[in-house]
């Protein structure tokens, strides 16, 4: 991983990878962070990790703040630059409409550096 950070950083770019917060990823495919949270973080960070996409699926309950739920515009720009307000967006115009409706009681929290969003399913 850290050959192809190095790889995609040599082309001016950034690279991103996906992580999940509980005991397996949402789509129950690959294996979560839950109680490896600090050892995955540094595993990114010596790869050359850019981005997080980090979801919160099968979190055996704990804490939702401690896994980035409830309500994280209000409290994630500390800690990040972009965080999920809704749930997935399909390719349709209401349901495209709908998200922005809904992240509309989140739009204070966003500008330059933290964005609200959602994630295409």
């Amino acid at each position: 991983m850290k050959a192809l950070a190095d790889y995609v950083h040599s082309k001016g770019l950034k690279i991103g990878i996906y992580g999940d917060a509980g005991t397996i990823t949402c789509a129950k495919t690959m294996p979560g962070s839950l109680g490896y949270e600090e050892q995955d973080a540094d595993t990114f960070a010596s790869w050359g990790i850019d981005y997080l996409k980090y979801d919160n699926c099968h979190n055996k309950g704990v804490s939702p703040q401690e896994r980035g739920q409830d309500n994280p515009a209000t409290w994630a720009p500390s800690i990040g630059n972009s965080w999920r307000t809704t749930g997935d967006i399909k390719d349709t115009w209401d349901s495209m409409t709908t998200r922005a409706d809904q992240n509309d009681q989140w739009a204070s929290y966003a500008g330059p550096g933290g964005w609200n969003g959602s994630s295409q399913l």
